[in-house]
Protein backbone atom coordinates (compact mmCIF):
# COMPACT_ATOMS: atom_id res chain seq x y z
CA UNK A 1 0.00 0.00 0.00
CA UNK A 2 1.12 3.60 -0.29
CA UNK A 3 2.56 5.37 2.33
CA UNK A 4 1.82 8.85 3.13
CA UNK A 5 2.72 10.99 6.14
CA UNK A 6 -0.65 12.28 7.33
CA UNK A 7 -0.52 14.98 10.36
CA UNK A 8 -1.51 12.83 13.49
CA UNK A 9 -3.15 14.09 16.61
CA UNK A 10 -2.49 13.27 20.16
CA UNK A 11 -3.40 9.72 20.51
CA UNK A 12 -5.78 7.60 22.57
CA UNK A 13 -3.86 5.93 25.06
CA UNK A 14 -4.97 2.28 25.24
CA UNK A 15 -6.84 1.24 28.45
CA UNK A 16 -4.73 -0.20 30.81
CA UNK A 17 -6.47 -0.29 34.15
CA UNK A 18 -9.88 -0.60 33.53
CA UNK A 19 -10.80 -4.02 35.83
CA UNK A 20 -13.85 -5.89 34.00
CA UNK A 21 -14.91 -7.89 36.34
CA UNK A 22 -15.16 -4.93 39.21
CA UNK A 23 -16.91 -2.74 36.23
CA UNK A 24 -19.30 -5.24 35.36
CA UNK A 25 -20.01 -5.49 39.29
CA UNK A 26 -20.78 -1.92 39.47
CA UNK A 27 -22.58 -2.08 36.41
CA UNK A 28 -24.80 -4.40 38.02
CA UNK A 29 -25.32 -2.45 40.86
CA UNK A 30 -26.68 0.12 38.69
CA UNK A 31 -30.08 0.37 37.02
CA UNK A 32 -28.84 0.46 33.30
CA UNK A 33 -32.74 1.05 32.47
CA UNK A 34 -32.52 4.43 34.19
CA UNK A 35 -31.80 7.12 31.98
CA UNK A 36 -31.61 9.59 35.01
CA UNK A 37 -29.59 7.59 36.65
CA UNK A 38 -27.05 6.71 34.37
CA UNK A 39 -26.87 10.73 33.47
CA UNK A 40 -26.20 11.52 37.26
CA UNK A 41 -23.38 8.76 37.04
CA UNK A 42 -21.86 10.79 34.23
CA UNK A 43 -22.22 14.24 35.90
CA UNK A 44 -20.45 13.04 38.86
CA UNK A 45 -17.31 14.19 40.03
CA UNK A 46 -16.06 11.26 41.01
CA UNK A 47 -14.04 9.76 37.70
CA UNK A 48 -14.79 6.01 37.99
CA UNK A 49 -19.08 7.15 38.68
CA UNK A 50 -18.05 8.97 35.59
CA UNK A 51 -16.68 5.86 33.56
CA UNK A 52 -19.81 3.58 34.91
CA UNK A 53 -22.47 5.71 33.87
CA UNK A 54 -21.03 6.33 30.36
CA UNK A 55 -20.30 2.04 29.96
CA UNK A 56 -24.02 2.24 30.98
CA UNK A 57 -25.37 4.50 28.53
CA UNK A 58 -23.56 2.50 25.75
CA UNK A 59 -25.07 -1.00 27.17
CA UNK A 60 -28.80 1.20 27.16
CA UNK A 61 -27.98 2.09 23.91
CA UNK A 62 -27.02 -1.02 22.76
CA UNK A 63 -29.90 -2.69 24.38
CA UNK A 64 -32.92 -0.57 24.48
CA UNK A 65 -32.34 2.30 22.42
CA UNK A 66 -35.95 2.83 21.49
CA UNK A 67 -36.43 4.00 25.39
CA UNK A 68 -34.19 7.11 24.60
CA UNK A 69 -35.69 9.89 22.78
CA UNK A 70 -33.36 11.98 20.53
CA UNK A 71 -35.00 14.91 22.73
CA UNK A 72 -34.02 13.26 26.02
CA UNK A 73 -30.13 12.68 24.24
CA UNK A 74 -30.14 16.40 23.17
CA UNK A 75 -31.68 17.42 26.76
CA UNK A 76 -28.87 15.69 28.55
CA UNK A 77 -26.11 17.14 26.73
CA UNK A 78 -24.72 13.78 26.12
CA UNK A 79 -22.65 14.76 23.32
CA UNK A 80 -21.01 17.30 24.41
CA UNK A 81 -19.97 15.39 27.45
CA UNK A 82 -18.90 12.49 25.36
CA UNK A 83 -16.98 14.76 23.37
CA UNK A 84 -15.07 16.25 26.82
CA UNK A 85 -14.13 12.56 27.74
CA UNK A 86 -12.33 12.11 24.73
CA UNK A 87 -9.92 14.79 25.73
CA UNK A 88 -8.99 12.97 29.36
CA UNK A 89 -5.89 12.09 28.52
CA UNK A 90 -5.04 11.11 32.36
CA UNK A 91 -8.19 8.59 32.35
CA UNK A 92 -7.46 6.90 29.11
CA UNK A 93 -10.43 3.97 30.21
CA UNK A 94 -13.39 7.03 30.59
CA UNK A 95 -11.03 8.00 27.82
CA UNK A 96 -11.82 5.08 25.66
CA UNK A 97 -15.56 4.18 27.10
CA UNK A 98 -16.79 7.63 25.80
CA UNK A 99 -15.31 7.34 22.55
CA UNK A 100 -17.00 3.87 22.00
CA UNK A 101 -20.51 5.26 23.48
CA UNK A 102 -19.79 7.97 20.82
CA UNK A 103 -19.57 5.61 17.80
CA UNK A 104 -22.73 3.85 19.19
CA UNK A 105 -24.77 6.61 19.37
CA UNK A 106 -23.53 7.69 15.59
CA UNK A 107 -24.26 5.07 14.10
CA UNK A 108 -27.48 4.05 15.52
CA UNK A 109 -29.48 6.14 13.18
CA UNK A 110 -29.69 8.71 10.74
CA UNK A 111 -31.49 10.71 13.44
CA UNK A 112 -28.98 9.20 16.01
CA UNK A 113 -26.28 10.10 13.64
CA UNK A 114 -27.28 14.01 12.90
CA UNK A 115 -27.83 14.27 16.83
CA UNK A 116 -23.66 14.09 16.70
CA UNK A 117 -23.40 16.12 13.89
CA UNK A 118 -25.38 18.87 14.99
CA UNK A 119 -23.15 18.70 18.40
CA UNK A 120 -19.63 19.55 16.83
CA UNK A 121 -18.82 15.42 16.61
CA UNK A 122 -17.09 15.13 13.67
CA UNK A 123 -13.93 16.21 14.81
CA UNK A 124 -14.43 13.69 18.00
CA UNK A 125 -15.24 10.84 15.19
CA UNK A 126 -11.57 11.89 13.46
CA UNK A 127 -9.54 11.98 16.26
CA UNK A 128 -11.51 8.07 17.81
CA UNK A 129 -9.82 7.09 14.25
CA UNK A 130 -6.26 7.39 15.74
CA UNK A 131 -6.85 5.09 18.97
CA UNK A 132 -5.24 1.97 19.39
CA UNK A 133 -8.30 -0.64 18.71
CA UNK A 134 -8.89 -1.25 15.42
CA UNK A 135 -12.31 -2.41 15.58
CA UNK A 136 -12.95 0.88 17.69
CA UNK A 137 -11.43 2.58 14.90
CA UNK A 138 -13.38 1.04 12.11
CA UNK A 139 -16.43 1.78 13.92
CA UNK A 140 -15.34 5.68 13.63
CA UNK A 141 -14.42 6.02 10.34
CA UNK A 142 -17.66 3.78 9.21
CA UNK A 143 -19.68 6.85 10.92
CA UNK A 144 -17.55 9.40 9.12
CA UNK A 145 -18.00 7.67 5.88
CA UNK A 146 -21.62 7.46 6.73
CA UNK A 147 -22.16 11.32 7.76
CA UNK A 148 -20.04 11.99 4.55
CA UNK A 149 -22.88 10.43 2.33
CA UNK A 150 -25.60 12.28 4.11
CA UNK A 151 -25.28 15.14 2.25
CA UNK A 152 -22.90 17.76 0.84
CA UNK A 153 -22.56 20.27 3.48
CA UNK A 154 -22.12 17.19 5.97
CA UNK A 155 -18.74 15.76 3.68
CA UNK A 156 -17.22 19.02 3.56
CA UNK A 157 -17.48 18.83 7.25
CA UNK A 158 -15.83 15.45 7.27
CA UNK A 159 -12.81 17.07 4.75
CA UNK A 160 -12.55 20.16 6.94
CA UNK A 161 -12.13 18.06 9.93
CA UNK A 162 -8.97 16.39 8.02
CA UNK A 163 -10.56 13.02 8.29
CA UNK A 164 -8.31 12.19 5.11
CA UNK A 165 -5.24 12.48 7.52
CA UNK A 166 -6.99 9.51 10.06
CA UNK A 167 -8.00 7.52 7.03
CA UNK A 168 -4.87 7.31 5.76
CA UNK A 169 -2.75 6.50 9.11
CA UNK A 170 -5.16 3.89 9.01
CA UNK A 171 -4.83 2.39 6.04
CA UNK A 172 -1.23 2.37 6.85
CA UNK A 173 -1.34 0.79 10.03
CA UNK A 174 -4.21 -1.79 8.56
CA UNK A 175 -4.02 -5.58 10.17
CA UNK A 176 -6.26 -7.12 7.05
CA UNK A 177 -7.87 -6.01 3.78
CA UNK A 178 -11.12 -6.83 4.97
CA UNK A 179 -10.32 -3.86 7.77
CA UNK A 180 -8.87 -1.57 5.07
CA UNK A 181 -12.10 -2.18 3.07
CA UNK A 182 -14.13 -0.42 4.99
CA UNK A 183 -11.57 2.42 4.62
CA UNK A 184 -11.91 2.60 0.92
CA UNK A 185 -15.35 3.05 1.15
CA UNK A 186 -15.28 6.31 3.66
CA UNK A 187 -12.69 7.50 1.23
CA UNK A 188 -15.27 7.15 -1.27
CA UNK A 189 -17.82 8.64 0.69
CA UNK A 190 -15.51 12.02 0.35
CA UNK A 191 -15.67 12.03 -3.61
CA UNK A 192 -19.23 11.96 -4.09
CA UNK A 193 -21.28 14.86 -5.29
CA UNK A 194 -19.22 18.09 -6.80
CA UNK A 195 -15.54 17.66 -6.39
CA UNK A 196 -13.93 18.85 -3.19
CA UNK A 197 -10.58 19.52 -4.86
CA UNK A 198 -8.20 18.25 -7.17
CA UNK A 199 -5.50 17.19 -4.66
CA UNK A 200 -8.79 15.67 -2.71
CA UNK A 201 -9.24 13.19 -5.94
CA UNK A 202 -5.02 12.75 -6.31
CA UNK A 203 -5.00 11.52 -2.56
CA UNK A 204 -7.98 9.25 -2.28
CA UNK A 205 -7.83 8.05 -6.11
CA UNK A 206 -3.94 6.74 -5.48
CA UNK A 207 -5.05 5.14 -2.45
CA UNK A 208 -8.48 3.20 -4.07
CA UNK A 209 -6.25 2.03 -7.37
CA UNK A 210 -3.85 0.78 -5.01
CA UNK A 211 -6.32 -1.04 -2.92
CA UNK A 212 -7.91 -2.83 -6.10
CA UNK A 213 -4.63 -3.88 -7.25
CA UNK A 214 -3.53 -5.46 -3.86
CA UNK A 215 -6.45 -7.02 -3.55
CA UNK A 216 -6.57 -8.57 -6.89
CA UNK A 217 -2.96 -9.87 -6.06
CA UNK A 218 -3.98 -11.21 -2.66
CA UNK A 219 -6.35 -13.52 -4.05
CA UNK A 220 -9.17 -12.56 -1.01
CA UNK A 221 -12.83 -12.31 -1.80
CA UNK A 222 -13.21 -8.83 -1.22
CA UNK A 223 -15.86 -6.92 -3.12
CA UNK A 224 -14.15 -4.50 -5.56
CA UNK A 225 -17.34 -2.89 -6.71
CA UNK A 226 -17.38 0.31 -4.68
CA UNK A 227 -13.53 0.81 -5.04
CA UNK A 228 -14.19 0.71 -8.75
CA UNK A 229 -16.76 3.40 -8.61
CA UNK A 230 -14.81 5.42 -6.77
CA UNK A 231 -12.34 5.83 -9.29
CA UNK A 232 -15.02 5.87 -11.97
CA UNK A 233 -16.21 9.07 -10.06
CA UNK A 234 -12.88 10.24 -9.97
CA UNK A 235 -12.30 9.51 -13.51
CA UNK A 236 -15.59 12.03 -14.44
CA UNK A 237 -13.79 15.05 -13.33
CA UNK A 238 -10.06 14.68 -13.81
CA UNK A 239 -7.78 12.79 -15.91
CA UNK A 240 -7.32 9.43 -14.44
CA UNK A 241 -3.55 8.83 -15.23
CA UNK A 242 -2.51 12.04 -14.43
CA UNK A 243 -3.92 11.28 -10.74
CA UNK A 244 -2.84 7.84 -10.72
CA UNK A 245 1.01 8.34 -12.23
CA UNK A 246 2.72 8.26 -8.87
CA UNK A 247 2.13 5.04 -8.73
CA UNK A 248 2.99 2.85 -11.95
CA UNK A 249 3.17 3.35 -15.49
CA UNK A 250 0.92 0.09 -16.42
CA UNK A 251 -2.22 1.32 -15.13
CA UNK A 252 -3.62 1.22 -18.83
CA UNK A 253 -2.19 -2.66 -18.97
CA UNK A 254 -3.70 -3.60 -15.16
CA UNK A 255 -7.11 -2.05 -16.16
CA UNK A 256 -7.49 -3.87 -19.58
CA UNK A 257 -6.70 -7.19 -17.72
CA UNK A 258 -9.17 -6.75 -15.27
CA UNK A 259 -11.95 -6.16 -17.45
CA UNK A 260 -10.97 -9.14 -19.63
CA UNK A 261 -10.96 -10.99 -16.13
CA UNK A 262 -14.08 -9.65 -15.46
CA UNK A 263 -16.05 -9.60 -18.86
CA UNK A 264 -18.98 -11.75 -17.19
CA UNK A 265 -18.74 -10.00 -13.59
CA UNK A 266 -21.69 -6.82 -14.72
CA UNK A 267 -21.04 -5.20 -11.16
CA UNK A 268 -17.09 -5.20 -11.73
CA UNK A 269 -17.73 -4.72 -15.50
CA UNK A 270 -19.64 -1.38 -15.48
CA UNK A 271 -17.67 0.87 -13.86
CA UNK A 272 -13.90 -0.43 -15.25
CA UNK A 273 -15.26 -0.07 -18.76
CA UNK A 274 -16.67 3.47 -17.55
CA UNK A 275 -12.51 3.61 -16.31
CA UNK A 276 -11.57 3.11 -19.55
CA UNK A 277 -13.54 4.76 -21.18
CA UNK A 278 -12.63 8.21 -19.37
CA UNK A 279 -9.55 7.30 -19.60
CA UNK A 280 -9.43 7.48 -23.49
CA UNK A 281 -11.67 10.64 -23.61
CA UNK A 282 -9.00 12.17 -21.44
CA UNK A 283 -5.91 11.02 -22.72
CA UNK A 284 -3.94 10.91 -26.34
CA UNK A 285 -5.05 7.38 -27.54
CA UNK A 286 -1.11 6.28 -28.48
CA UNK A 287 -1.57 6.12 -24.17
CA UNK A 288 -3.19 2.89 -25.25
CA UNK A 289 -2.55 1.78 -28.66
CA UNK A 290 1.20 1.64 -27.36
CA UNK A 291 0.39 -0.17 -24.50
CA UNK A 292 2.02 -4.29 -25.45
CA UNK A 293 -1.54 -6.61 -26.59
CA UNK A 294 -3.71 -3.71 -26.18
CA UNK A 295 -5.68 -4.56 -29.15
CA UNK A 296 -5.48 -8.68 -28.26
CA UNK A 297 -7.05 -7.45 -25.05
CA UNK A 298 -9.95 -5.90 -26.31
CA UNK A 299 -10.38 -8.57 -29.00
CA UNK A 300 -10.18 -11.39 -25.61
CA UNK A 301 -12.80 -8.79 -24.35
CA UNK A 302 -15.25 -8.73 -26.92
CA UNK A 303 -14.77 -12.10 -27.62
CA UNK A 304 -15.66 -13.25 -23.93
CA UNK A 305 -18.54 -10.18 -23.08
CA UNK A 306 -21.34 -11.99 -23.99
CA UNK A 307 -24.94 -10.82 -23.16
CA UNK A 308 -22.92 -8.13 -20.65
CA UNK A 309 -26.08 -5.55 -20.90
CA UNK A 310 -23.22 -2.98 -20.83
CA UNK A 311 -21.35 -4.24 -23.89
CA UNK A 312 -22.50 -0.88 -25.55
CA UNK A 313 -20.12 1.09 -23.06
CA UNK A 314 -17.31 -1.01 -24.49
CA UNK A 315 -18.15 -0.51 -28.13
CA UNK A 316 -18.21 3.28 -27.07
CA UNK A 317 -14.68 2.45 -25.52
CA UNK A 318 -12.95 0.63 -28.73
CA UNK A 319 -14.98 4.05 -31.32
CA UNK A 320 -12.68 6.46 -28.51
CA UNK A 321 -9.80 4.15 -29.64
CA UNK A 322 -10.24 3.60 -33.41
CA UNK A 323 -12.12 6.19 -34.56
CA UNK A 324 -9.58 9.54 -34.10
CA UNK A 325 -7.28 9.25 -37.33
CA UNK A 326 -6.59 6.40 -40.05
CA UNK A 327 -3.43 5.44 -37.94
CA UNK A 328 -5.23 4.69 -34.84
CA UNK A 329 -7.79 2.87 -37.41
CA UNK A 330 -5.18 0.64 -38.59
CA UNK A 331 -4.94 -1.40 -35.26
CA UNK A 332 -8.08 -2.57 -35.89
CA UNK A 333 -8.10 -2.73 -39.20
CA UNK A 334 -5.20 -5.35 -38.91
CA UNK A 335 -7.46 -7.03 -36.32
CA UNK A 336 -10.36 -8.39 -38.60
CA UNK A 337 -11.87 -9.84 -35.04
CA UNK A 338 -12.90 -6.78 -33.95
CA UNK A 339 -14.52 -5.98 -37.30
CA UNK A 340 -16.02 -9.28 -37.26
CA UNK A 341 -17.59 -8.78 -33.84
CA UNK A 342 -18.92 -5.67 -34.38
CA UNK A 343 -20.67 -5.78 -37.65
CA UNK A 344 -22.52 -8.76 -36.17
CA UNK A 345 -23.56 -6.51 -33.16
CA UNK A 346 -24.63 -4.29 -35.14
CA UNK A 347 -26.44 -6.66 -37.09
CA UNK A 348 -27.89 -9.11 -34.96
CA UNK A 349 -27.02 -8.22 -30.97
CA UNK A 350 -30.87 -8.87 -29.14
CA UNK A 351 -30.12 -5.43 -27.49
CA UNK A 352 -31.36 -2.39 -29.75
CA UNK A 353 -28.90 -0.17 -28.15
CA UNK A 354 -25.62 -2.53 -28.84
CA UNK A 355 -26.37 -2.64 -32.43
CA UNK A 356 -27.14 1.32 -32.28
CA UNK A 357 -23.66 1.70 -30.50
CA UNK A 358 -21.89 -0.60 -33.14
CA UNK A 359 -23.17 0.64 -35.99
CA UNK A 360 -22.38 4.20 -34.93
CA UNK A 361 -18.89 3.14 -34.17
CA UNK A 362 -18.38 1.71 -37.72
CA UNK A 363 -19.69 4.32 -39.80
CA UNK A 364 -17.39 7.01 -37.87
CA UNK A 365 -14.61 4.15 -39.33
CA UNK A 366 -15.80 5.24 -42.31
CA UNK A 367 -14.99 8.79 -41.84
CA UNK A 368 -11.25 8.30 -41.05
CA UNK A 369 -10.37 5.76 -43.30
CA UNK A 370 -8.40 5.98 -46.44
CA UNK A 371 -9.39 4.30 -49.32
CA UNK A 372 -7.17 1.21 -48.71
CA UNK A 373 -8.93 0.88 -45.18
CA UNK A 374 -12.27 1.38 -46.69
CA UNK A 375 -11.82 -1.24 -48.94
CA UNK A 376 -11.35 -3.68 -45.87
CA UNK A 377 -14.34 -2.34 -44.50
CA UNK A 378 -16.07 -3.36 -47.43
CA UNK A 379 -14.75 -6.63 -47.24
CA UNK A 380 -15.74 -7.05 -43.65
CA UNK A 381 -19.47 -6.40 -44.69
CA UNK A 382 -20.04 -2.97 -42.94
CA UNK A 383 -21.63 -1.22 -45.64
CA UNK A 384 -23.91 -4.15 -44.96
CA UNK A 385 -24.41 -2.42 -41.60
CA UNK A 386 -25.01 1.12 -42.94
CA UNK A 387 -27.47 -0.18 -45.50
CA UNK A 388 -29.52 -1.67 -42.63
CA UNK A 389 -29.13 1.96 -40.63
CA UNK A 390 -30.64 3.81 -43.75
CA UNK A 391 -33.91 2.62 -42.67
CA UNK A 392 -33.80 3.80 -39.25
CA UNK A 393 -37.01 5.65 -37.64
CA UNK A 394 -34.62 8.01 -36.04
CA UNK A 395 -32.89 10.87 -38.27
CA UNK A 396 -29.88 11.41 -36.40
CA UNK A 397 -28.88 7.56 -37.61
CA UNK A 398 -30.29 8.06 -41.68
CA UNK A 399 -27.93 10.50 -41.71
CA UNK A 400 -24.54 8.91 -40.36
CA UNK A 401 -25.64 5.99 -42.65
CA UNK A 402 -25.76 8.39 -45.55
CA UNK A 403 -22.12 10.18 -44.59
CA UNK A 404 -20.98 6.63 -44.33
CA UNK A 405 -21.93 5.72 -47.95
CA UNK A 406 -20.60 8.92 -49.25
CA UNK A 407 -17.33 7.37 -47.72
CA UNK A 408 -17.57 4.39 -50.35
CA UNK A 409 -18.45 6.18 -53.47
CA UNK A 410 -15.93 8.83 -52.40
CA UNK A 411 -13.06 6.35 -52.92
CA UNK A 412 -14.92 5.32 -56.41
CA UNK A 413 -14.36 8.91 -57.45
CA UNK A 414 -10.38 8.31 -56.07
CA UNK A 415 -10.14 4.87 -57.99
CA UNK A 416 -10.73 5.94 -61.33
CA UNK A 417 -12.24 2.32 -62.47
CA UNK A 418 -14.67 1.74 -65.40
CA UNK A 419 -16.81 -0.04 -63.53
CA UNK A 420 -16.58 1.74 -59.68
CA UNK A 421 -16.16 -1.60 -56.80
CA UNK A 422 -19.11 0.22 -54.27
CA UNK A 423 -21.25 2.07 -56.70
CA UNK A 424 -21.36 -0.85 -58.65
CA UNK A 425 -22.82 -3.04 -55.17
CA UNK A 426 -25.26 -0.04 -54.16
CA UNK A 427 -27.14 -0.81 -57.80
CA UNK A 428 -27.10 -4.40 -57.32
CA UNK A 429 -28.06 -4.59 -53.82
CA UNK A 430 -30.79 -2.12 -54.52
CA UNK A 431 -29.56 -0.21 -52.12
CA UNK A 432 -29.79 2.93 -54.15
CA UNK A 433 -33.81 2.29 -54.11
CA UNK A 434 -33.32 2.68 -49.94
CA UNK A 435 -31.57 5.91 -50.56
CA UNK A 436 -33.69 7.21 -53.82
CA UNK A 437 -36.79 6.56 -50.84
CA UNK A 438 -35.26 8.82 -48.43
CA UNK A 439 -35.97 11.74 -50.96
CA UNK A 440 -39.75 11.74 -49.65
CA UNK A 441 -37.97 12.09 -46.27
CA UNK A 442 -39.96 14.87 -43.84
CA UNK A 443 -36.49 15.49 -42.33
CA UNK A 444 -34.78 18.46 -44.30
CA UNK A 445 -31.27 17.39 -43.35
CA UNK A 446 -31.62 14.10 -44.29
CA UNK A 447 -33.39 15.18 -47.79
CA UNK A 448 -30.43 17.71 -48.66
CA UNK A 449 -27.55 14.88 -48.03
CA UNK A 450 -29.65 12.29 -50.02
CA UNK A 451 -29.95 15.12 -53.38
CA UNK A 452 -26.13 15.41 -52.55
CA UNK A 453 -25.08 11.17 -52.59
CA UNK A 454 -27.54 11.59 -55.75
CA UNK A 455 -26.31 14.55 -57.75
CA UNK A 456 -22.51 13.72 -56.83
CA UNK A 457 -21.89 10.18 -57.01
CA UNK A 458 -24.62 8.57 -59.60
CA UNK A 459 -26.28 9.68 -63.65
CA UNK A 460 -29.45 10.07 -64.55
CA UNK A 461 -28.82 5.93 -66.01
CA UNK A 462 -28.89 4.75 -62.28
CA UNK A 463 -31.60 6.30 -60.92
CA UNK A 464 -35.14 4.56 -60.68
Amino acid sequence: MIHLSPKIPTHFRNPTSLNITALNEKLNSIDTTDWLDLNRAIYSEDPKTQLFGVVGIKKLLLTNSDQISIGMIVDSGLVPALLGFLNWEDNPDLQFEAAWCLVTLATLSPEHLRVVVEASGIPGLVKICYVGDQVLSNHAIIALGTIANTSMNYRDLVIQAEAVDAFIFNLNNQKSLNYASDVIWAMGRLCQGVPYSKDLFKTIGRFVYDFIVTVEKSGFEIDLKDPLWTLATIGRSFSLLEILAFITPGIIEFLLEFLDKNTKNEPYFEPAIEILGEISAFEPVTEFLKVKNCVQLIESIIRNVGDNIHKSDLIWFVSNLATGSSEQLQYFIDSPKILNDLVNFALFDAYKHVQVEAFKTLAKMTLVADCKQIEVLFDSQVIEVINKFLGSDEDELVLIALNAISMFLACDLNSGEDKPKYKTWIIEKEVLKSIEHLLDHPNEEVYNATVKILETYFDQDDTI
